[in-house]
């Protein structure tokens, strides 16, 4: 690998993930299938020393062959990516709306279509008034 110590030949896990994803994009899971294998028995190991990157490259691949990224070869590959930086915040459920408060939010007549309404009433009746001024002069 370029800028290795050792100069010998060694497995590239980056490319070998990457061919994994492409292959089960273009429906070619079954082909994925022994690169995959071989990730899950030797990955586990390179993602702990090269970081979220090497994590994020490991739940792509499991996730587009449809391997559980939880428990890939016996590792938790969410959990170790969530180790490598500051702690995932809590997903807070929304409250449950009032009736009133759906009636307001959900596309229905609300303050601002009111608003709007009275707006286009009100400009068309100064352009009407305007029109009649005008003829009352010509008179």
């Amino acid at each position: 690998m370029p800028g290795a110590e050792d100069t010998g030949a060694q497995p590239d896990f980056g490319n070998t993930a990457d061919a994994v994803v492409a292959l089960a994009a273009q429906g070619g899971a079954a082909q994925a299938r022994k690169p995959l294998e071989w990730l899950e028995k030797n990955a586990a190991g390179w993602a702990e020393e090269h970081g979220p990157a090497a994590y994020a490259q490991l739940v792509f691949a499991a996730n587009a062959t449809g391997t559980d990224p939880k428990n890939f070869g016996g590792a938790d590959l969410v959990k170790g990516l969530n180790a490598t930086g500051p702690a995932p915040e809590a997903v807070e459920k929304p409250a449950e709306k009032s009736a009133d408060e759906k009636k307001d939010s959900d596309g229905g007549f609300g303050t601002w279509w009111i608003v709007a309404v009275f707006f286009v009433a009100s400009v068309g009746a100064g352009i009407l008034f305007s029109g009649r001024k005008k003829k009352n002069q010509q008179l």
